[in-house]
């Protein structure tokens, strides 16, 4: 399976006609992958990465490393993989549900084979994420299969590769929504300001006062990032010094972007999450797009909530983030129950999300902004277990059986959308990441074909969906993205 152009931007997917493939298990204690759900011994999740980059064309004469097209010998590689939270067991959270918002190590592993036999040299290559500030990253590391002890001294990865932190503040909630503690870290930190060549910078045009929020931080945290002509992004160093980064995504929706694959996956780079805009506060008088107007209520809990965000970390501020929190889950309730930027309206959190896949194609390691790319951004998609529904913290399961390789960022996520039953130019996050006349371009190709499952579909956006039916998407954005069932079958 292949995408060609002339830009030379491949895209490769394999095994989707085979739902019923299982990740392996691959490490012991209480995770994911040493549950009965899984079984195996890896080798088919190894054979469909390998037959990924082979049909994508890495592969040369014999015996060439896969991975050598892009990476050569003594290029430093960063690995990002979508870790987003550990395994709510208290919460009821299943081991599908798990592996549907979690990028699983069984994809993982292959791949930083090829790429420290490409690279030479393992200590050439990084892997690291940045969840949620609630995360418990030791857990999620061992839940996803990257280790084998709490304790984090063994790896379950090739070359003892062990994923790293990269968040630079941590926090730790009760069940109720209390901050019970806030940490701290040092991390190497690169500030980048893309000053007006952010999306962002384009509201200001429209309204003076632009609000910009992110959930469970003060407000004044997140606006001090941002302003007219200054819009700065907390980028981990070792991100912008390497040559190539490669993500590693889920196939998953997500409530505030439509999906999230592999440019809504760039976050996961960001130090500080205060300064992600997520949505505009509000929505009375067209202030904002945090919720579709028409209910008196939700412009009540999200005044509530916001002013909640913000309470210090005593006995009454808690007592007030609980009212908060708990207002914010009222007017969630629902298929109507929209909050948080969670819907199709939201015109600020796909601008966020290109804003920082932008600098990871032209940042410099010093933070300043070149006129060209200073690194490849390979993909390779989990699509095994898929996510659809109320992603990206609590998607349901779907066994989509597939993975997805590819040197262009916006031609995965496009292809991704298509296999998930999607219209790309229906969702703004990939409309515009597809126009290549923005500034700081993403898209590097012209035009090309999909080779898919034996089959050559012309085009980037015409192959069909993985399955016999769009995937659900969140409930903020149903009716808005879906193609229709005959488009679908038609590609």
């Amino acid at each position: 399976t292949r995408l060609v152009s002339d830009w030379s931007s491949d895209v490769c997917s394999s095994d989707l006609s085979n739902p019923d493939v299982r990740y392996p298990e691959a490490v012991s204690g209480d995770s994911a992958a040493s549950a009965g759900f899984l079984n195996g011994d890896g080798s088919e999740i190894d054979d469909m990465v390998g037959r990924a980059l082979r049909l994508a064309g890495s592969a040369g004469e014999s015996g060439r490393p896969l991975l050598r097209e892009w990476i050569t010998p003594g290029k430093r590689v960063f690995v990002l993989p979508n870790l987003v939270m550990n395994r709510r067991i208290d919460r009821g959270e299943t081991i599908q549900r798990f592996l549907a918002k979690c990028t699983n190590g069984s994809i993982v592993k292959p791949l930083l084979a090829h790429v420290v036999e490409a690279a030479g040299d393992s200590r050439l290559v990084i892997l690291g994420s940045a969840p949620l500030q609630s995360c418990d990253y030791a857990a999620v590391a061992r839940e996803a299969g990257f280790t084998i002890s709490p304790s984090e001294d063994l790896s379950a990865l090739p070359a003892g590769i062990q994923p790293m932190d990269l968040r630079g503040v941590t926090t730790v909630w009760s069940k109720y929504g209390s901050l019970l503690e806030r940490h701290s870290r040092d991390v190497p930190t690169v500030e980048v300001d893309l000053g007006p060549l952010s999306f962002l910078d384009e509201l200001y045009l429209r309204n003076t006062s632009v609000d910009f929020r992110v959930a469970d931080y003060a407000p004044s945290e997140t606006m001090s990032f941002h302003s007219k002509g200054r819009h700065i992004y907390t980028i981990h160093r070792d991100v912008l010094e390497s040559d190539v980064i490669i993500s590693v995504p889920k196939l998953k929706t997500h409530e505030k972007v439509g999906i999230t694959c592999a440019l809504k996956g760039t976050i996961g780079t960001v130090t500080r999450k205060e300064c992600l805009a997520h949505y505009r506060h509000d929505n009375r008088h067209s202030r904002g797009d945090e919720y579709p107007p028409g209910n008196p209520f939700r412009a009540l809990a999200s005044e509530i909530s916001d002013r909640s965000s913000a309470a210090p970390q005593t006995r009454f501020g808690n007592a007030t983030r609980i009212i908060g929190k708990s207002a914010f889950r009222l007017a969630r309730i629902g298929q109507h129950g929209i909050m948080g930027g969670a819907w199709a309206g939201n015109d600020t959190a796909w601008r966020m999300a290109l804003d920082v896949a932008r600098i990871l194609r032209f940042a410099r390691p010093d933070g300043s902004i070149a006129d060209t790319p200073q690194r490849s951004h390979l993909v390779l998609v989990d699509g095994i277990v898929a996510g659809e529904g109320e992603g990206p913290l609590k998607p349901s399961p779907v066994l989509a059986g597939t993975v997805i390789f590819s040197d262009d960022a916006v031609a995965a996520d496009v292809t991704c959308a298509q296999l998930m039953g999607y219209e790309p130019d229906r969702i703004p996050l990939l409309s515009f990441a597809m126009n290549r006349s923005i500034d700081l371009p993403l898209r590097s190709w012209t035009s090309c074909s999909v080779q898919w499952d034996e089959k050559i579909f012309s085009g980037v956006g015409a192959i069909p969906s993985v399955l016999a039916r769009p995937f659900r998407p969140p409930k903020g954005w149903t009716g808005t993205i879906e193609r229709s069932t005959k488009a679908a079958e038609n590609g």
